[in-house]
C-alpha cells in the first residue's frame, strides 16, 4: 500500500511539473517537461525552441544530456534608446520623441508598425488610449536597426497629471518573433497646469532703403527659459531680431515645457533718411 501510494504521488507531481513556468531574470519562459513511464525526466522544451534530452542507465542514474539549440531563422524586434523631451510639459505641448527598433533575431522581419499612445497607466487599451503617432517600417534584416526621431503633440483637452507614453512595436503581431517580451516600452510624462503664454511685440521701423529695423518678442506667462526663432534671413534666435528691412516677420517662441506661440511682426519703411555720418 505504501509503494502504491508513493507511485500515485510521484505521478501527481509529474503532472504538475509538466508545462511548469520558470523565471529567468526579469522575463518568464514557458517550459514543458516530459517524463517516461518510470517518472524520469527525459526532455525539456523551452519557449525559444531549445530542447534538452536526458538518458539514464539501468540503475536510474542520469547518464547523458543532449542540448539541441533552436535553429529556426526567426526575427526578434526590440525597442531601445527611448527618450522624450521635455518630460514636464504644458497642455498643448509638442514633444520631441526618439526611439530605436533593433532586430536581435536571426531572420528578417517583414513590414510592421510602431505606435505611440498616451495612457494613464502602463497598459495599452485600444480604443481608449489615444494614438499620438503611427509609423510603418517596410522590413528589418537580422542585426539591423532603425532610429526614429519624431515630434508629437498632446491631444486637445489633456488634463494636468501623470501620463505614460507607450511605445509598441508590431502591435498587430505581423512579424513572427522569438519573443514578444521586448516589444513594449514606456516613458513617464508630467502634464502641468501651464496653459501657455502670449507674446507682446514691439518694433522699430527701418529707415528708407536701410536694413536697420528691429522687433522684440516678450512672453507673458509660460515657464522660462524661452527659445526664439525668427523668419528673418538669416534666421535669428534671440528675443530681439535686428538688421531688418521693411516686411513681415514671424517669430515662434517655445517655453521650457514645450508650449509654443507664433506671432507676426510688421516692420514698415519710415521714409526717413538715415542721419549722415562724418569721419
Amino acid at each position: 500500500m505504501r509503494t502504491h501510494s508513493m507511485s500515485k504521488y510521484i505521478r501527481f507531481l509529474s503532472m504538475l511539473l509538466a508545462g511548469f513556468a520558470i523565471s529567468s531574470g526579469t522575463s518568464a519562459q514557458v517550459v514543458q517537461h516530459i517524463y517516461d513511464d518510470k517518472h524520469q525526466l527525459i526532455e525539456v522544451h523551452y519557449e525559444d525552441g531549445t530542447t534538452i534530452q536526458y538518458c539514464y542507465d539501468e540503475l536510474g542514474n542520469r547518464s547523458c544530456e543532449t542540448v539541441s539549440p533552436n535553429t529556426t531563422v526567426t526575427a526578434d524586434l526590440a525597442l531601445s534608446g527611448e527618450s522624450v523631451a521635455p518630460t514636464v510639459v504644458c497642455q498643448n505641448a509638442t514633444l520631441n520623441l526618439q526611439w530605436q527598433v533593433d532586430n536581435l533575431g536571426s531572420g528578417s522581419g517583414s513590414g510592421f508598425h510602431t505606435v505611440v499612445a498616451l495612457s494613464a497607466d502602463t497598459i495599452y487599451e485600444a480604443g481608449i488610449d489615444p494614438l499620438l503617432l503611427t509609423r510603418f517600417q517596410g522590413g528589418l534584416e537580422a542585426g539591423g536597426l532603425h532610429h526614429y526621431s519624431e515630434a508629437v503633440s498632446l491631444p486637445g483637452g489633456t488634463l494636468p497629471g501623470i501620463y505614460y507614453l507607450l511605445l509598441i512595436v508590431d502591435p498587430e503581431d505581423q512579424v513572427e518573433e522569438l519573443s514578444e517580451q521586448n516589444n513594449r516600452k514606456y516613458l513617464v510624462l508630467t502634464v502641468s497646469s501651464n496653459g501657455g503664454f502670449t507674446l507682446n511685440l514691439s518694433t522699430s521701423d527701418a529707415s528708407c532703403a536701410q536694413n536697420n529695423g528691429s522687433a522684440t518678442a516678450t512672453p507673458v506667462g509660460g515657464t522660462g527659459p524661452f527659445s526664439y526663432t525668427w523668419s528673418s534671413t538669416p534666421t535669428q534666435t534671440a528675443s530681439t531680431a535686428s538688421g531688418l528691412s521693411s516686411g513681415s516677420y514671424f517669430v515662434t517662441v517655445a517655453d521650457a515645457e514645450g508650449c509654443e506661440t507664433t506671432d507676426l511682426a510688421l516692420i514698415e519703411n519710415s521714409q526717413t533718411e538715415p542721419a549722415p555720418s562724418f569721419n
